[in-house]
């Protein structure tokens, strides 16, 4: 009876040491593995820190690495590292059919691994079990996020072959999150598959995420200087009856047409200046882009993309101003070409009287240098700081 505190005390002695020398090898096995296998020999974490083998990026182990493996896969059968550096072995001797068995064994002992599920889906693909691979994407999405260049490359490598892309096109219209992530990291072998994804986007997708993905793939091609095919991407996406209302300038009228950004409008909201649509303006049409600008910093309050072929154009607009005075700032309509980034002032508002006023200006666009356009209204402080309030409407650029 006297020996039980002692054998309890023993009990608690011994359970502390595993607790610090699981800590002790967990911390080391990132930062000190050769310390980690010091102080517990045999362990399968130290042994795999010790081989610099890393779980994150399978690849085939070397020699070396492949010995300190055996060694962790016979300390504990269990550990999953052992499995997935033996799948990615012999894979990269030919052997996929065994690979993929080994991998699953490892996905088994710890389905929460992500180099695991991208190996399977790589080997499922490269077999030809297209759905195999699709359904590794669901617990790859939970793990990785929507936004993952890795999920992106798993689809990616998918849409590669005609088979892979017949079933993940099925399955990028019914999974929102999928298919963020492949449009967010697009190949430009895969930008047709993304292409018919979004224009046959089903009715039940959120219209916040539909548009989301629409304008995810329109800047994804405007990064590469691709403008024709983006612009021609952004009418498609439109539905035919708000196609038939794209002009040179869309939604001149500031009607809150649809359509994603840029060759739509984008304002600004903050301490400089603020923009919005307004549906009960006084001006022809009744809605007008409603603007404050406070006069304390240069601003671009509105923007929007054009694509115009080159030519001789007229710019036209309606607009009113009040407010300001003789020194205050002033308010311009520019038109600045991309990429050659030549800019030409369309209109100066200068006059804040509250009348409605109509301007024309005309514009060339160049065959060189100007393969697309940024419409911009611009806020130039003057020598003080005071509030100027306007309003535009009736916006065109037409040949002339």
């Amino acid at each position: 009876m006297t020996s039980k505190p002692w054998i309890v005390a023993g009990i608690a002695l011994v359970f502390a040491w595993l607790v610090v020398r699981a800590t002790a090898v967990a911390v080391a096995g990132t930062t000190a593995p050769a310390t980690a296998l010091t102080v517990a020999p045999g362990n399968p974490v130290a042994l795999i820190a010790s081989s610099g083998y890393m779980d994150r990026a399978p690849r085939p182990p070397s020699a070396a690495q492949t010995a300190l493996l055996d060694r962790a896969a016979r300390a504990d059968p269990l550990y999953l590292e052992p499995f997935l550096a033996k799948a990615t072995l012999v894979s990269s001797r030919g052997e996929t059919v065994r690979g993929i068995r080994l991998a699953e064994v490892a996905r088994s002992r710890n389905p929460r691994n992500q180099a695991v599920h991208l190996f399977l889906i790589e080997q499922y693909a490269r077999v030809g079990n297209i759905k195999a691979a699709v359904a590794e994407m669901g617990p790859l999405v939970a793990l990785a996020g929507q936004a993952a260049p890795a999920l992106a490359n798993a689809l990616n490598a998918l849409a590669a072959t005609p088979q892979g892309q017949r079933v993940l096109a099925s399955a990028l219209r019914t999974n929102p999150t999928w298919r963020s992530a492949f449009i967010k990291q697009v190949t430009p072998a895969s930008e047709g598959l993304a292409f018919r994804t979004l224009v046959d986007t089903p009715a039940s997708i959120a219209t916040a995420d539909r548009r989301g993905d629409q304008q995810s793939f329109v800047e994804r091609l405007i990064g590469r200087g691709d403008y024709q095919r983006a612009y021609l991407a952004w009418v498609n996406f439109l539905s035919p009856a708000d196609g038939e209302k794209v002009r040179a300038i869309y939604d001149g009228d500031f009607r809150g047409l649809p359509g994603v950004e840029p060759f739509n409008w984008s304002f600004v909201s903050n301490e400089v200046a603020s923009a919005e649509r307004r549906s009960d303006s006084a001006l022809p049409g009744h809605s007008a882009l409603d603007v404050n600008f406070f006069g304390s910093d240069s601003a671009v309050i509105a923007t929007q993309t054009l694509f115009v072929q080159p030519g001789a154009y007229m710019f036209r607009m309606i607009g009113t101003a009040d407010g300001g005075g003789q020194f205050a700032g002033k308010l311009h309509w520019q038109l600045t070409c991309i990429p050659g980034n030549a800019t030409s002032t369309l209109t100066t508002i200068d006059r804040f009287d509250g009348r409605t006023v109509t301007f024309q200006h005309p514009v060339d666009i160049p065959q060189q240098g100007c393969e697309a356009q940024k419409l911009s209204l611009v806020g130039e402080p003057g020598e003080v700081s005071t509030l100027i309030h306007a309003q535009f409407t009736g916006l065109r650029l037409e040949p002339r």
